[in-house]
């Protein structure tokens, strides 16, 4: 079972994700794969510096860099030590 607070920093991270790829939550949840949303460097780079200070926390930028999935973002804003 997903702790509740995840659920909640995973809604923040779609919610993110999406005003950058200007689209919405929902279609990122049916399909999380960022690339099937044109996922380009600077969509990354945008949404680097949105979760940035969304969370208040310092991101791996190389991380994001192999990120390929809204889990992958999730996980990087946790190992930032965002708990939403």
């Amino acid at each position: 079972m997903v702790e509740p607070h995840v659920v909640a920093l995973e809604q923040r991270v779609l919610e993110v994700v999406a005003r950058v790829l200007t689209i919405s939550a929902e279609q990122l949840r049916a399909e999380p794969s960022l690339s099937a949303h044109g996922w380009t460097s600077l969509a990354a780079m945008e949404t680097f510096v949105a979760l940035e200070e969304e969370f208040r926390a310092i991101l791996d930028m190389s991380a994001l860099a192999r990120a390929r999935s809204i889990e992958d973002l999730v996980k990087l804003v946790i190992d930032a030590g965002a708990d939403g």
